[in-house]
């Protein structure tokens, strides 16, 4: 019997040990090519719906995407190319001759989508030839080692053997640096529990959750920091749970707990508040005291009734809606989460779509100078002529073209189509806000000198607002942009005065040329004497500076003879005029301030009714 268990287990030592270690080295290059290859196809999506009719000649930009993307280590040659149908546009055509043999290759391919379709793809390959070599070389080792494992398990017991099995199977089955179950053994403990649960009709939860900023931890104190923050993190945890209860670590800083015997939803929520107040309390790391946050999702079964998979994507759906409610808290899981994400889904799909087919339209809020009554400018505010849903305003969809990159071309084109009709306007000055991804363009300066120079239009004639967070993100770099931005001769304002933390600081480090009032200050100013303070102080402030002072927001008449009573300079808002497309703007450019008078009424007049 001895002989027998040793020789079946020198066997699967000397073909289980050299089929792991290829197969292992194998799915580690193939995960590397097919990141690689995905982040390329989203590089040339972005770059197709920048260019969507000459996108195909753009060879040398494929070829430098491809040359700055990291290489897939150091196994063989990586052969990449990039295709339209059957015909080769860049990167390196393919030559499997080239590769040791037909199996000790890694290969993959990408779909790249323009407008909601697949017209391309990317192909790649690697070979492994250097990996067949060394996994020869390992099956040199194992057969010794087979042979070698026959000869000593003949003469030590079983039980040593079945100690060293069971080490491997938990190495394999645990995460290094926490101990902790890691994805594999905790899918296979999730769905123990489930059906334990489904027998026994009770309820089980599960929690995903992940450390708020843990990024920052690492880039500011270095990974070793990072990973004892971790350990210290799964301390605490252990300490919140029972025994029946299962802690894993996923991956980076994100953990997940199945809770058994959850008997109500309260069990759960308890259970999470304990975790965000465990987290809360500050880390010693070194010396260096570190507090986090910790954000939560939660979905229980069998109340969300669905697989082990289901299950845990729907629990990262909720830590998605938690984290976006401003961190540090839980969420359960709702079906509506499901829904807004598919809405999200199609919505990113549609703006693709938009993009290529110019169907946004830029209209016009007229500020009106409140020294002649006449119009002194217009900011522009994008729409989206949605084919089925009609208009959509920019609350709607900025945020989701910030996420995805989309926000560079838009506003690309925002600020061009701006330009060009300005030049139809006498002397009408246009402002364009610019969003702080938008902001933070590698050759903003660059772009908008540009379109300036392709349009003709006086860089006087363009103010471009910025809010306050664009002004908290590297601050250097923003000051040296705007900078640059009043060297090309652009006016350049601060909106949202007033509502960010910083905002006084930032008038000391920056000329602005204009102050926008945010419209939170004038909304009931007439029932709130604090607001009409600060307001009666910002324009003051504004006025010793030799800034501009413009309200947003204004809807009523007092509100209205407030600001004329302030010396405020200009207001914008439904009180004086909606905003307009480019034809109308042309039409009350031409006007006096008395026939600016008569349209303002009529606009109150409409406004009141």
């Amino acid at each position: 019997m001895t002989s027998w268990m040793a020789a079946t287990v020198a066997t699967i030592v000397a073909i289980s040990v050299p089929a792991n270690f290829y197969n292992a080295k194998h799915q580690y290059y193939q995960g590397l090519l097919d990141a690689e290859v995905e982040l390329v196809s989203q590089s040339i999506e972005v770059l197709a719906a920048r260019y969507p009719l000459t996108w195909k000649d753009k060879s040398d930009e494929l070829n430098q995407i491809i040359k700055d993307l990291p290489r897939t280590g150091t196994a063989g040659r990586r052969e990449l190319a990039v295709l339209s149908g059957e015909k080769w546009i860049a990167g390196t055509l393919m030559s499997p001759e080239r590769s040791v043999a037909n199996w000790a290759i890694a290969r993959t391919s990408y779909p790249v989508y323009l407008d909601g379709h697949e017209f391309g793809r990317v192909e790649a390959q690697v070979s492994l030839g250097s990996v067949a070599a060394h996994t020869l070389l390992v099956a040199m080792f194992a057969a010794v080692f087979g042979i070698a494992s026959f000869v000593v398990l003949r003469r030590f017991p079983l039980r040593a053997l079945q100690e060293a099995l069971e080490e491997v199977n938990y190495l394999a089955s645990h995460d290094q640096l926490t101990d902790l179950p890691n994805r594999t053994l905790f899918h296979d403990r999730l769905q123990q529990a489930l059906a334990d649960g489904e027998r026994r009709g009770t309820r089980v939860a599960i929690l995903c959750l992940d450390l708020d900023h843990f990024k920052d931890v690492n880039d500011s104190l270095g990974h070793s920091m990072g990973d004892e923050l971790l350990q210290q993190v799964t301390t605490r945890l252990r300490n919140l749970l029972r025994k029946s209860d299962t802690l894993a670590r996923l991956g980076g800083d994100e953990f997940a707990i199945v809770q058994t015997s959850a008997d109500s939803l309260e069990d759960a929520a308890t259970l999470a508040q304990r975790i965000i107040e465990a987290v809360a309390h500050p880390f010693s790391l070194n010396g260096h005291d570190v507090s986090i946050s910790s954000s939560v999702g939660i979905t229980v079964f069998p109340d969300d009734h669905c697989s082990a998979d289901h299950l845990l994507r729907h629990a990262d759906l909720a830590l998605y809606r938690a984290k976006s409610e401003g961190r540090g808290t839980f969420c359960f899981f709702e079906e509506e989460m499901n829904i807004q994400l598919q809405r999200r889904k199609a919505l990113e799909r549609d703006l693709r779509t938009a993009i290529s087919e110019e169907q946004f339209e830029l209209f016009y809020q007229p500020q009106i100078g409140l020294n002649d009554d006449q119009v002194a400018g217009v900011e522009a505010l994008i729409r989206w002529h949605h084919p089925e849903r009609g208009i959509i305003s920019p609350d709607m969809f900025i945020p989701l073209v910030e996420e995805t990159g989309l926000i560079i071309p838009i506003t690309e084109w925002a600020l061009r189509q701006a330009c060009s009709q300005a030049k139809d306007w006498a002397d009408l000055r246009v402002a364009v806000n610019l969003s702080p991804a938008a902001f933070k363009h590698p050759d903003l300066i660059g772009l908008v000198s540009g379109i300036l120079e392709d349009t003709q239009l006086d860089p006087a004639r363009l103010e471009i607002e910025i809010t306050e967070t664009s002004l908290m993100q590297d601050t250097q770099k923003t000051l040296a942009t705007l900078r640059g931005l009043k060297d090309l001769g652009i006016q350049v304002a601060m909106d949202d005065f007033g509502t960010g933390y910083s905002s006084l600081s930032y008038l000391q480090r920056f000329p602005f040329d204009k102050i926008k009032i945010d419209r939170s200050f004038i909304a009931n100013i007439s029932d709130q004497k604090e607001k009409g303070a600060i307001i009666e102080a910002i324009i003051k402030m504004s006025q010793s500076l030799g800034m501009v002072t413009n309200a947003e927001g204004v809807e009523t008449d007092d509100q209205a003879s407030f600001l004329i009573g302030q010396g405020c300079d200009q207001v914008q808002g439904f009180y004086y005029a909606h905003p307009m497309r480019a034809a109308e703007i042309s039409a009350i450019s031409k006007m006096s301030g008395h026939e600016m008078s008569t349209v303002r009424h009529e606009a109150k007049t409409r406004h009141a009714s």
